[in-house]
């Protein structure tokens, strides 16, 4: 599955959610309330995007987030 936008929101009733992949998609960026829901989120994976930048108020609402590949 390719796309180059997501909206806003897409997780928020996804609170297990443990491990997020979005590599290989040519994403340019999240939108600003994109990890809610995600409290619960271990890993997220944005390698082979071309994501430049993550906000940093969006990062800390992933209190469990141990790894972060990019």
């Amino acid at each position: 599955l390719d796309f180059t936008k997501i909206d806003k929101n897409p997780f928020e009733k996804l609170n297990k959610l443990e491990k997020l992949v979005l590599s290989s998609n040519p994403l340019k960026f999240l939108p600003k309330d994109f990890f809610n829901g995600l409290e619960n989120l271990v890993r997220l994976e944005i390698n082979q995007t071309e994501i430049e930048q993550i906000e940093k108020l969006d990062l800390s609402k992933l209190k469990n987030l141990k790894k972060l590949i990019k």
